[in-house]
């Protein structure tokens, strides 16, 4: 092999190399800015006992992951009822103990809940149907939900 093929072969070579680097470099970089600046939340809706003193209460609970990189704050929370009617009960002021509606550090995770017994005297919700959470937060825009999950009974 001559020196001109074997400079143009290593030419191609550098070039291919500096290329990749730059692909990945800026693949990296759009990656960490997202992790730094996205807001990255998720919902999961559960069932709890809680006792306050001697009463102890059966309570349908949300709760708020903050997996960001910066402070959110959690407007709004409220539980879909499943009954086709797209209705929801919502929560706006904090319940007596709970975290949310409020501010979630970052990497922290906020709690709210509602009693079971209200719920279900409203109508419109099945704890052995699938049901999901819905939350609003100050700087997004529209609903973040929860996944769809069947509260009590086999699931």
């Amino acid at each position: 092999m001559n020196p001109q093929t074997l400079a143009a072969y290593a030419t191609v070579l550098g070039v291919g190399l500096a290329l990749g680097a730059a692909i990945v470099g800026g693949i990296w970089r759009l990656w960490t800015w997202r992790q730094t600046h996205e807001t990255l939340v998720t919902v999961e809706i559960g069932m709890a006992f809680l006792g306050f003193g001697a009463n102890l209460i059966e309570a349908i609970t949300v709760t708020v992951y903050n997996r960001s990189q910066h402070a959110i704050r959690v407007t709004g929370i409220a539980v879909e009822t499943n009954d086709g009617s797209k209705r929801a009960f919502a929560q706006i002021v904090p319940q007596v103990s709970a975290s949310i509606p409020g501010v979630i550090e970052p990497h922290e995770s906020g709690m709210t809940w509602f009693e079971k017994d209200r719920l279900l005297a409203e109508g419109g919700l099945n704890l052995q149907r699938p049901t999901r959470c819905r939350i609003t937060v100050a700087d997004r825009p529209g609903f973040i939900w929860s996944k769809r999950r069947q509260l009590e009974g086999k699931g």
